[in-house]
């Protein structure tokens, strides 16, 4: 245990120290040494590498408040830092301390978005914390909206608001139909073969969203989701 800490500790370090050298190049040194912490784990958790759930719980912790900068690679950071947190407290006993969590990360979201009014996976995260802390379905319908309207076409956010789509209540899918039908639109257009899947196992209230849209979809992507076992009708 203690020799894995150690070589997570050097890993942090190591990257923070990369970090910091294009830090310098940019005249940004102070800013990138205060939270280069959150910016060294959150490269290591992107690339797959290990980090121990108490080294992103310490750094969770620390965000009281919401980084002192607008760089959006540290609020992109810091929130990636949080979400994981979040993700690995829930499936732990503890459900004060997830709880907790949830409620510090909603003005991290919103001090984040002031900076950053145009990032849809920010919107789309703020959707699953306040889905989780018990939002209306109006709100509900806003946030995956915005996050819509502000990341129509990039996959990695369609991905974080698809699970969305799959749990929020049929209130929601009303209220939020128009993006909701964006979204599987791309999807059936646009998304590489590798990502047919997104649309599997759907609630049965979302599947004549994505009959309609498919009607008039080329034979090509229609073979696409069939050889994905994704039925479309």
């Amino acid at each position: 245990m203690l020799r894995n800490a150690r070589r997570g500790f050097v890993s942090i370090l190591a990257v923070s120290a990369a970090v910091l050298i294009g830090a310098v190049a940019a005249g940004d040194l102070a800013v990138t040494a205060r939270y280069g912490g959150y910016l060294a784990i959150d490269s290591l958790l992107a690339n797959d590498k290990p980090v121990l759930a108490s080294v992103v719980a310490d750094y969770a912790q620390r965000l009281s408040t919401a980084p002192d900068t607008c760089r959006s690679d540290i609020l992109n950071a810091a929130v990636d830092v949080a979400m994981r947190n979040i993700e690995q407290e829930t499936v732990s006993s503890d459900r004060t301390a997830w709880i907790a969590s949830l409620r510090s990360m909603e003005p991290l979201l919103r001090d984040s978005l002031a900076c950053m009014p145009t990032n849809g996976l920010l919107w789309a995260r703020l959707a699953v914390v306040r889905w989780l802390l018990g939002g209306t379905a109006e709100e509900q319908a806003t946030l995956l909206a915005m996050s819509q309207a502000y990341a129509p076409s990039e996959l990695q956010v369609i991905r974080s608001r698809m699970v969305q789509w799959r749990r929020v209540s049929p209130k929601v899918l009303d209220l939020a139909g128009d993006a909701l039908r964006s979204d599987i639109r791309t999807i059936l257009n646009h998304a590489p073969a590798s990502s047919a899947r997104l649309l599997a196992d759907l609630p049965p209230l979302m599947q004549p969203f994505v009959a309609d849209e498919a009607l008039a979809l080329p034979q090509e992507r229609q073979n696409i989701f069939e050889r994905a076992g994704v039925p479309l009708k």
